[in-house]
């Protein structure tokens, strides 16, 4: 968890400007706007966590693959195989409950398998 956090913080990729419009226009809802930071940090950690691409039993669509000049897979792009779609974020924010003050970002990987109690 800490690994994506540092990601997160080192570098960025080419699609956290789409991310973070989609969700700056999600976040103009009264029912997110406070949410903001918590899932703008979980979305970042998300895109990066490749655990994500292992965890899908069925893919929406073929990984976009990268290679280096020698033609060696070196991965996918974005990390978690998952192209940024309009209105992901919406789908997304739900989520932003799950986080607590402690812990700012949550991996995909936690969430799936985190036990949710209900009282």
């Amino acid at each position: 968890m800490a690994n994506l956090t540092d990601q997160t913080n080192k570098w960025e990729m080419a699609i956290d400007d789409i991310i973070l419009s989609d969700m700056i226009n999600m976040c103009n809802d009264d029912k997110y706007f406070i949410f903001q930071d918590m899932v703008e940090a979980c979305l970042m950690v998300f895109y990066r966590d490749r655990q994500v691409i292992d965890l899908m039993k069925s893919k929406p669509h073929a990984p976009v693959i990268c290679t280096n000049s020698s033609d060696k897979i070196i991965g996918a792009y974005p990390p978690n195989g998952v192209i940024p779609f309009k209105k992901f974020t919406s789908w997304f924010a739900p989520f932003g409950s799950f986080l607590t003050v402690k812990k700012t970002a949550i991996s995909f990987s936690e969430l799936c398998t985190a036990s949710i109690s209900v009282t």
